[in-house]
């Protein structure tokens, strides 16, 4: 091992080394038009080259200087990872200043502290997260540390950034050595600790590895650490300083693994890879051989470092014999940033037989250990680097085990309130190793500290911080480092010392995990115990609490595959779960929500929860922890009732994470019969139930299974197994209704905001021509169709204006009228997060307001007029106040809504639909939850209203149809359809018509007897609208609705097909018909630009008739708002491609009249207004089109 060395004081010399931002500079002058940046995520991929990163590094540079003119400022990045983050990093460092990334997953409490420890006096931040940070804004209202936003500068809004000053900068202390970022720790192992890096520490670090690696311009480096993980700068500037391409993954895409491998290694190939073991574990042993170390690898370097490098027999495993790739393992610590050694893992000691699986055991502190001769050595130091070890009396040694310490010349951090430090500085890394000729293992960690996600957690930490918190109660933090998992489980056990109310003090310790604790520090599991049991020293007895708890979690081994799974699955996701809000799938109570109100619910409460046959894990609020543990229980049940080997379950990460439970159920089944089990789906006969309720002093059950238990271990959050349903009624799912008050605790709502307005007309339209007509509009007669002169329609389309979203747009407009067309204003959400208000004349921005996630749910107003509602990714239902775009509420449901919200005028009531299974019916003036109704199944499609009789419609991915009471929010029945539905309903007096997604359009009448049906080629998406026209004193029905065999149909309202028309692509969007103005009598009559609005916000559409002769006999009226079209009326019906042509065609024959082609797919629907087109394209604009 190296030698710890007395360096002289002149050799430190702090200046001398070369900066990280010169580094890049001098390769962005040898190759200048290289890639240097490339930017991936779920949906597209974007390349800089150094040349195009450098002026946008000195662009930010150059506005930044203004606010860093004080000696070592640091300049804070709130950011998710994106395109310009390289760059904004760079330019930072050029003004010069050192750069602080800030965690996303950070608690708003850890963020402030950060801020105000760390010196920080400029924050810049990414625009779409500007909601989030202003929490943090708030928060430090209270300190002597405030900040101002600045939003005007184009130079950041180009690049996605914002800056946040400072008001009174706080002046940094003169380090000896320059810095080039500030990072802090974990938390985990004490008081989080800000560590301030001098280039002068960084620097050898990537000079030596990048001498190790033999780095060329030719390389391109895979960065996936976060970046507020040290690796990550290493990771990038391996690249940039040698002329190479960072290649910068989004952390939603790193959870797609399949993809990820697929463009990394086949389409970018990637020639050096750094991730953690936890990712590698993710990743699945079947991509690792085929993508990462098969025989054809592009990987020249793969380097573990983070966590505990996977063991030789498992790399034996994951490396096919004729691979090239080399591996190595990499260890070090933040407070000494960033790796300190190295170890190259030769062919030789994979095939080394003698060495694979062996073990030998040494005495640490009187406890026997076990030192496994098959782990990776940590390897000899790094440039510039010392690594010793040292025993309890800190004497170096050369041989048994002792604390691992870090040091060198430079490589050396500023730690806290330090300025400067002594060269040499050894730091220790509270890890233990183990050496032996000149050979170092890492064992273990002191002071009972473990690795998580490559973060240290310290047990006494935890512990100590939950007594402060809940001073009545002891606790007593285990790790079960035996699993077989990749991350080690963590079990809270909890002895209460006085009488105590069991839930709301559960709700309350959940509460307090969640805001006060990064997720990977959150325990697995929570036990209350009557007693913790002693060794004979007087210590705690793991053993003895872990053996208890491993028996407890044995699952019912009678129960099927699917309930087995479905359990294990559903406690996953709920985990994961931070809803504020009562879930009557789930069973889950948030804060606040106990008491009388628990007991009123409490039948709710045994409702089994849902899992359908396409949920994904991810999408219903999973992660790739939560799949680490899935997988752990699968693979505990599996090993200890079926019997296998890891092997065989060795994809099953990756199929929870990237497949949908029902094929998780064919995988699991499929090895389950490889065992040779005797019946389908259930494990063996000869296996009974356990019906045992306890060992010892410990219960595994939930506070809901025993109200009076005082004891019993669960994950935080998670009910006691579902019982059965004992429904018998058609709905084979469980249906039920729950009405709740929302209580001001501000659990649900945002400070209000009065929203008045300035525009005193408010009439609007929407997707599928649903519109309304203001009061004041009605009074001065504005509501009837433009006059048109005779002949047939010629048209051509040109462009009025576009405006920029930022990210892709699938929600469809929003339009709200005023009798000024210069003042009429477009509502409309994108997947950048953001809700833009955009005047229709012009496509200038009125305001743009951030929300927490992507919005593909579009808009609808409320029927005071005062308010735009929308859906969110976050589960969240926004209300924002329609003339400024402030947002005065919100309701939180347990699932991302992408079903857009339907008003009912006569109750006020929003309706709309969440993929946490539930229809719900919002009181926004109220700020009322009024009713939640279980549909058994996601709800994607929008709600339809009709108001004679009340009925509420709506379909889920299940394919089931719901018909509900709006009076009293009960269901009143439901049709199961064979397949999901996408689409929304349409109905009438005396109909419904819905589509499915194997082809068929439906109707039935409102007992839901079948009326027809029509079958197209391929599934329908496209929801199903309607159009009544008028023509000598005949009424013509139109059923019109997109498909993806490419067509779009036109049916009559009896079901038979009046036309169809193909299209390039499929039909995705929903047609809207109307009226085309050929010529304005007088500029007064812009104000007609609502087509045909009714007086209210939905009427009845006339029946969708059984017969012909029924048609005769039904005159024309105003339906749904939608016009009542006479024969000097042009109606042309606009509907889009997925591929991004919009037609313009005739209602009658379906002839085409005009088309205009788009640069990107359109999945949102148009709305034309007067004769200008809205539609939004997944090129990131919306789009106004004018019909000349």
């Amino acid at each position: 091992m190296a030698e710890i060395e007395k360096v002289p004081k002149k050799m430190f010399s702090p200046k001398s080394t070369i900066s990280l931002d010169e580094m890049f500079s001098q390769a962005a002058l040898v190759f200048p038009d290289n890639l240097a940046v490339t930017y991936i995520n779920e949906l597209k991929q974007e390349d800089l080259t150094y040349q195009e990163v450098d002026k946008k590094a000195l662009q930010i540079s150059s506005y930044l200087k203004t606010f860093c003119k004080l000696q070592n400022t640091v300049v804070g990045i709130y950011t998710r990872i994106m395109l310009g983050f390289i760059a904004c990093m760079i330019g930072v460092l050029r003004i010069p200043a050192a750069f602080a990334p800030i965690g996303l997953d950070w608690p708003v409490k850890m963020v402030k502290q950060f801020i105000e420890t760390s010196g920080v006096n400029v924050v810049v931040v990414n625009v779409d997260l500007l909601e989030k940070f202003n929490q943090v804004l708030r928060l430090l209202e209270g300190s002597n540390k405030t900040f101002r936003l600045i939003t005007e500068c184009e130079v950041l809004k180009l690049n996605g950034f914002v800056v946040a000053v400072a008001n009174e900068p706080i002046v940094s202390p003169d380090y000896e050595q320059s810095l080039g970022y500030v990072m802090q720790t974990s938390g985990t192992t004490g008081s989080p600790t800000v560590v301030k890096v001098p280039h002068a520490c960084i620097v050898p670090n990537i000079t030596s590895l990048a001498k190790i690696f033999g780095m060329t311009d030719k390389d391109s480096v895979a960065v996936v650490s976060p970046y507020t993980f040290d690796p990550f700068i290493v990771q990038v500037f391996l690249a940039l300083s040698s002329g190479g391409r960072a290649v910068v993954v989004s952390d939603a895409f790193k959870l797609q693994t399949g993809k990820l491998c697929q463009i990394l290694f086949d389409d970018l190939k990637i020639s050096l890879f750094q991730p953690t073991p936890y990712l590698m574990y993710l990743i699945g042993q079947e991509r690792i051989r085929r993508n990462i170390l098969g025989q054809q690898s592009p990987l020249r370097i793969l380097a573990f470092g983070g966590e505990s490098c996977p063991t030789l027999s498992v790399l034996q495993k994951w490396k096919h014999h004729n691979c090239e790739t080399r591996l190595f393992n990499l260890y070090g610590i933040t407070e000494v940033s960033s790796w300190a050694s190295c170890f190259e893992i030769t062919d030789k000691e994979l095939n080394d037989k003698d060495t694979i699986g062996s073990r030998k055991r040494v005495v640490v502190e009187d406890e026997v250990m076990d030192i496994n001769e098959d782990s990776v050595p940590l390897g000899f130091p790094l440039e510039d680097t010392i690594l010793e070890v040292r025993d309890e009396n800190g004497l170096k040694i050369d041989e048994g085990v002792g604390c691992i310490f870090i040091g060198g010349r430079n490589r050396v951090c500023y730690l806290g309130n330090e300025t400067s430090f002594h060269p040499g500085t050894m730091r220790s890394t509270a890890d233990l190793g183990y050496i032996e000729e000149n050979k170092l293992w890492f064992i273990g960690r002191k002071n009972r500290s473990i690795k998580r996600q490559a973060k240290n957690i310290s047990l006494d930490w935890l512990e100590r911080s939950l007594s402060k918190a809940f001073p009545d109660f002891i606790f007593c933090a285990v790790a079960d480092t035996l699993s077989d998992a990749p991350q080690n489980e963590i079990y809270l056990f909890v002895k209460p010392e006085t009488s105590y109310n069991e839930r709301p003090f559960l709700t309350s310790l959940k509460r307090e995990l969640r805001e006060a604790f990064p997720p990977y520090a959150c325990p697995d599991y929570v036990g209350i115990v009557s007693t913790i049991p002693l060794t004979s020293h007087g210590k705690v007895d793991t053993r003895a609490l872990l053996k208890n708890c491993r028996e407890e979690k044995n699952l019912s081994l009678g129960e099927s595959v699917e309930e087995i799974l479905k359990n294990i699955w559903l406690n996953g996701i709920t985990l994961e779960d931070d809803s504020t809000v009562a879930s009557s799938k789930r069973g889950v109570y948030g804060p606040g929500e106990q008491g009388d109100q628990a007991n009123t619910n409490r039948s709710t409460l045994d409702m089994p929860p849902q899992v359908e046959s396409e949920d994904m894990f991810v999408e219903h609020g999973g992660s790739s922890l939560a799949a680490l543990r899935v997988a752990n229980e699968i693979k505990t049940w599996f090993h200890q009732d079926v019997g296998s080997r890891d092997e065989e379950l060795s994809e099953l990460v990756d199929v929870i994470l990237n497949s949908s439970f029902g094929k998780l159920c064919a995988y699991i089944k499929a090895r389950v019969a490889d065992k040779s089990c005797n019946r389908e789906g259930t494990i063996g006969e000869n296996m009974v139930e356990n019906t045992s309720a306890s060992q010892g002093d410990f219960h595994l059950a939930s506070a809901d299974e025993n109200e009076n238990s005082s004891e019993f271990c669960t994950r935080i959050g998670i009910t006691s197994k579902p019982s059965k349903n004992n429904d018998d009624r058609e709905v084979k799912t469980s249906v039920s209704l729950k009405r709740r008050k929302i209580e001001d605790n501000g659990k649900h709502t945002h400070p209000t905001e009065a929203a008045t307005g300035n525009f005193s007309c408010f009439c609007s339209i929407q997707r599928g021509m649903r519109a309304t007509t203001c009061s004041s509009c009605t009074a001065s007669g504005i509501h009837g169709g433009v006059e048109h002169s005779q002949g047939a329609l010629e048209a051509s389309l040109s462009l009025k204006w576009k405006t920029n979203f930022h990210k892709c747009i699938d929600a469809s407009p929003l339009v709200v009228g005023t009798n000024d067309k210069d003042l009429a204003v477009v509502y409309l959400g994108s997947h950048a997060h953001v809700l833009k208000a955009v005047y229709l004349a012009s496509g200038m921005i009125l305001w743009e307001t951030c929300l927490g996630d992507r919005l593909e749910s579009s808009a609808a107003l409320s029927k005071c007029g005062l308010y735009v509602i929308v859906g969110c990714y976050d589960g969240k239902v926004y209300v924002l106040n329609r003339s400024n775009g402030h947002v005065v509420w919100t309701y939180q449901t347990s699932g991302p809504v992408k079903s857009s919200p339907c008003v009912d005028p006569s109750t006020r009531l929003v309706w709309i639909g969440s993929h946490d299974h539930h229809l719900y019916a919002l009181d926004v003036n109220q700020r009322d939850c009024i009713a939640s109704i279980d549909c058994g199944s996601s709800c994607f499609s929008s709600p339809w209203i009709l108001h004679n009789p009340h009925l509420v419609f709506i379909g889920t991915l299940g394919g089931r149809l719901f018909c509900v009471d709006a009076s009293t929010q009960s269901i009143k029945w439901s049709k199961q359809c064979p397949q999901p539905i996408f689409s929304s309903p349409l109905a009438t007096s005396q109909a419904v018509v819905y589509a499915c997604v194997n082809g068929i359009v439906y109707c039935c009448d409102l007992d839901r007897k079948p009326l027809w049906e029509f079958k197209t080629g391929d599934p329908v998406f496209s929801s199903p609208t309607m159009f009544w026209s008028s023509v000598a004193n005949e009424s013509k029905g139109y059923v019109l609705f997109g498909s993806h065999d490419g067509f779009v149909y036109c049916l009559s309202d009896s079901g038979e097909m009046r036309w169809k028309f193909k299209t390039d692509s499929q039909v995705y969007s929903t047609p809207f018909v109307a009226p085309v103005v050929r010529e304005l009598k007088k500029p007064s009559e812009v104000t007609d630009k609502i087509m045909n609005c009714s007086s209210h916000l939905q009427m009845d559409i006339p029946d969708i008739k059984m017969s012909s002769e029924h048609a005769r006999n039904t005159s024309g009226s105003t339906i749904e708002g939608r016009g009542v079209m006479s024969s000097r009326n042009d109606p042309v019906v606009v509907v889009c491609s997925i591929q991004g042509t919009i037609y313009c065609l005739s209602l009658d024959e379906g002839h085409l009249v005009s088309s205009w082609s788009f640069p990107g797919q359109v999945f949102s629907s148009p709305i034309l207004v007067g004769n200008d087109i809205l539609v939004g394209c997944r090129d990131d604009f919306l789009y106004c089109l004018t019909i000349n």
